[in-house]
C-alpha cells in the first residue's frame, strides 16, 4: 500500500478520467466472468433453449448471488490486500483508509456493495421489464436510483475528488506519487 503522505485525491476531470478508465478495465474483467458464468449455465442446462427464465425476484436474487456478490467480494479483497483492483493498478490508483494504511476488508466489501447499488437497481428493472407485461409502479424508484446515484457520484468526484461511497466507508482512492505502487507481497 502506498504511504498516505505519497498519495492525494484530486478533484476535477483527471480524477474522473482515471476512475473512469479503471472502471472500464474492471468492467471488462467482470464481463469475462459473466460470459464464463453464462456459458457454464448454458452447458449445465443442455443448451440455450433448455435454460428456463425465472420470475423477476428469483432471477434477480440468483444474479446477485452468482455475479454481483462474488465480484464485489473479489474487488474488495484485492483493494483491501493490495490496495488496487486491476483497473486501478493499470491507471496508477490506490485504495486506502482515509487515515492511511490498508482499507479493512469489511469496509472494502461495504464500499464495493454500495458501488454496485445502481447496477443492482438496473438489474431489478431489467428483470421486471423482461418477465412482466406491465411493470409495477414502484419500479420507477429503482430506475431513478440506477441513473441518479451515478450522476451524484460523478458530480461528487468532480467537485471533491471522492465519491459518497468512499466517504461512507472511510476510503480514499488516490494517485500514487511514488515511483511504483508498493506490493505488500514483496514488501519486507
Amino acid at each position: 500500500m502506498a504511504n498516505p503522505s505519497n498519495t492525494r485525491a484530486t478533484p476535477g476531470g483527471r480524477a474522473l478520467l482515471r476512475r473512469g478508465l479503471a472502471m472500464l478495465v474492471d468492467n471488462a474483467c467482470i464481463a469475462v466472468y459473466a460470459l464464463a458464468l453464462f456459458g457454464l449455465v448454458i452447458w449445465a442446462a443442455g443448451g440455450l433453449a433448455a435454460v428456463e427464465m425465472p420470475g423477476p425476484s428469483w432471477g434477480h436474487l440468483r444474479g446477485f448471488l452468482a455475479l454481483t456478490l462474488p465480484v464485489a467480494c473479489a474487488l474488495a479483497a484485492a483493494e483491501s490486500y493490495w490496495g488496487w483492483s486491476p483497473g486501478k493498478r493499470l491507471v496508477g490508483l490506490v485504495v486506502s483508509s482515509h487515515r492511511g494504511g490498508r482499507l479493512p476488508f469489511p469496509r472494502a466489501v461495504a464500499r464495493n456493495l454500495l458501488k454496485f447499488v445502481p447496477w443492482e437497481c438496473g438489474h431489478l428493472v431489467g428483470w421486471h421489464a423482461a418477465t412482466e407485461v406491465v411493470a409495477p409502479g414502484w419500479l420507477y424508484a429503482p430506475m431513478a436510483l440506477s441513473m441518479g446515484l451515478p450522476a451524484w457520484w460523478v458530480l461528487s468526484l468532480w467537485r471533491t475528488g471522492r465519491t459518497p461511497y468512499d466517504r461512507v466507508c472511510g476510503a480514499l482512492v488516490s494517485r500514487s506519487l511514488a515511483q511504483g505502487i508498493d506490493d505488500p507481497v514483496r514488501a519486507p
